[in-house]
């Protein structure tokens, strides 16, 4: 990493210090992932702990509750309705972490903001202005 994007760094990141917070040995990985991909993972290996029927759910993203890159998602049974959703990143004092890597990740390659919107566009993903 060069000295100028971990010296803007130091000067704007107040109290939160990333490195107390993200150490390598966190169990915590961010991919990106087709939420088809993953609502055949669902259909697959899991049954309905209601009405105990497979290849019943449908995974599908909340998009009014985007976050920057971080959304929820929901899996729903077909047949009885029952549903589970969760977010797709843990909730920091700062935010979502997803978004805080992923504006970590930027700053450290020497972009910003304008940077960060265009790759999100680029790749359908959520706007990084949230």
């Amino acid at each position: 990493m060069s000295a100028l994007p971990k010296k803007r760094l130091r000067k704007s990141k107040g109290h939160f210090d990333y490195e107390d917070n993200f150490s390598a040995e966190s169990q915590t990985r961010f991919v990106i992932i087709d939420l088809n991909m993953l609502n055949d993972i669902f259909n697959n290996i899991a049954k309905c702990r209601y009405c105990d029927r497979s290849f019943c759910f449908d995974v599908a993203e909340n998009k009014s509750s985007r976050r920057g890159l971080a959304s929820n998602i929901s899996a729903t049974c077909k047949y009885c309705g029952s549903s589970h959703g969760s977010m797709t990143s843990n909730s920091v004092p700062a935010g979502y972490e997803v978004n805080l890597r992923f504006v970590y990740g930027m700053r450290c390659i020497g972009i910003g903001k304008s940077a960060a919107q265009t790759f999100c566009c680029d790749d359908e993903l959520a706007s990084s202005s949230s």
